[in-house]
């Protein structure tokens, strides 16, 4: 009988949830053409019946997210969804500075499907250079709790974090039989989007960039003012 009613409460969840965003599609399908609310039509329809036949519990928010997912897939390759946590990630690149502590890192999956926190890279001048932190160590622990079967969502949500906060993590380093354990406070984490500015032969210049932001138009200026002080005729 308990089962029944917390089915009937998922149900009703699942309902309002959907009642919630076919009220905004009715809204907008009466400035639409005919074909486009038939479009609409059918993906009301089908949200009703998943609400009053499906046998299982629905996670009325994952199926949104994965029919938003499936028709921008048909369009072209640029056109994507990206949920509160990706638009986070995707703005700290824009932004080319993230707050946390100044890694990059690897999932590794091991034997029985578990993943592993590698450190690929240690930031230079970031918090964990300053505590001794290496690449190729393995984080096993945050805050004392495991990292086994971490995903990208948990080590954002455990490893970044506000600018001065505090984070425990132990970490194995190959070669040693016991945990390393560091205490780093998190910063801001700055994200270059030059790879290089060098001299070449017969004064050219040369600068690469390997992605665009928010910082790149200042840091070309910045490296092309080097490269004029150092003779650069071409660039």
């Amino acid at each position: 009988m308990k089962k029944i009613r917390n089915t009937k409460k998922s149900l009703l969840l699942v309902a309002l949830i959907f009642g919630s965003i076919l009220t905004g599609i009715q809204l907008e399908s009466q400035l639409l053409s005919a074909d486009t609310s038939e479009a609409l039509k059918k993906i009301e329809d089908v949200f009703v019946l998943i609400n009053r036949r499906y046998v299982e519990k629905v996670d009325a928010n994952k199926v949104a997210q994965d029919a938003i997912s499936g028709m921008l897939e048909k369009l072209d390759p640029h056109s994507l969804y990206f949920d509160v946590s990706q638009m986070q990630a995707e703005n700290e690149q824009f932004d080319a500075a993230f707050e946390g502590i100044g890694i990059s890192f690897e999932l590794l999956t091991g034997p029985e499907g578990q993943d592993t926190l590698a450190v690929l890279n240690v930031l230079p001048g970031g918090p964990s250079e300053e505590v001794g932190l290496l690449s190729g160590d393995r984080i096993v622990t945050v805050d004392g709790r495991s990292t086994i079967g971490y995903s990208q969502d948990d080590v954002r949500k455990n490893l970044k974090g506000p600018r001065g906060s505090a984070v425990k993590i132990g970490v194995d380093r190959p070669g040693l039989n016991e945990i390393l354990i560091f205490d780093i406070i998190r910063d801001k984490i700055p994200i270059y989007t030059l790879d290089a500015t060098y001299m070449l032969e017969n004064g050219t210049g040369y600068i690469r960039v390997n992605r665009f932001a928010r910082t790149t138009y200042q840091e070309f200026l910045s490296s092309l003012r080097t490269l004029k002080a150092r003779g650069m005729e071409r660039l």
